[in-house]
């Protein structure tokens, strides 16, 4: 297999770009039905799920939420692939909260993140998000410390991302918290 690739180059962007997200819908992977792409296999053109599930939105605490991507390549045992991190951070212990937490924590999830420039993007497509066993939860010590859960999700994608063409494709298969 070929290594090369067509490389046409970047021109330089003069728009503003804001970093982090802004919120994010998170799904059961196994409710994702089908998702299709246009013919660059990077844009998601739609998004069907199964039966009547939805994706649920979720808000966290201002400027607490962030979208890693890490490349991981090794010549010599043939990988190349990508690892998404979603990392976020919702204020306030309460019970809640906590079983939506336990829950994001166990789960096997896929979801589109919504960066602060509008962006929608699909984390968990080729495998599920899921936790590595971070810290979850603390009470704070001092008055200025947290009182809260921070939860880190996971996947392995063998794309750097994918984003949505248009994030209306969310209008008819998410619902707000509590609906």
């Amino acid at each position: 297999m070929s290594c090369l690739k067509t490389l046409t180059g970047l021109g330089r962007s003069c728009e503003s770009n804001i970093p982090g997200l802004r919120t994010i819908y998170f799904a059961n992977r196994e409710d994702v039905s089908n998702v299709a792409f246009e013919a660059d296999g990077i844009t998601v053109s739609a998004i069907t799920m199964a039966n009547t599930a939805k994706f649920y939105k979720y808000y966290f605490a201002k400027n607490a939420g962030s979208l890693v991507t890490t490349h991981v390549r090794s010549d010599e045992n043939g990988n190349n692939y990508y690892t998404a991190t979603i990392n976020l951070q919702f204020n306030k212990m309460e019970a809640a909260k906590h079983v939506e937490i336990e829950a994001l924590a166990e789960g096997n999830l896929i979801a589109v993140a919504v960066d602060n420039n509008g962006k929608a993007h699909l984390v968990g497509y080729d495998d599920y998000l899921s936790s590595e066993g971070e810290e979850i939860a603390t009470s704070g010590a001092g008055i200025d410390d947290r009182n809260g859960y921070t939860l880190t999700l996971t996947a392995t994608e063998q794309k750097i991302g994918r984003i949505l063409k248009d994030i209306s494709i969310m209008d008819e298969i998410s619902l707000e918290p509590g609906a």
